[in-house]
């Protein structure tokens, strides 16, 4: 705003100050606040090879895809388990 004023005063030829003076305007725009899908933040990890100590590729994903996927692998691995269970009775 300043520049601005500084250049209007360089462009009026004889004039020392402006005839009215001008007030700073604060211009202030309101951005509404929005929380961030908790889900939509990206986590990185280190992926361990089983059987190995040594630190594995890094993967990022959000934490909604980590989610899935940490459901997925207790559901197979569930499910793996009951089709163990299940008794298969011999033929007569």
């Amino acid at each position: 705003m300043f520049a601005l004023v500084i250049s209007l005063m360089a462009a009026t030829p004889g004039a020392s100050a402006p005839a009215t003076p001008v007030a700073p305007v604060t211009v202030t725009q309101s951005v509404p606040r929005t929380q961030a899908d908790p889900d939509e933040q990206i986590i990185c990890r280190h992926e361990t090879p089983v059987g190995s100590r040594v630190p594995g590729p890094k993967v990022c994903a959000t934490r909604g895809q980590w989610k899935t996927y940490t459901q997925d692998s207790k559901d197979m691995v569930d499910d793996i388990q009951n089709r163990a269970l299940r008794v298969v009775s011999p033929p007569h």
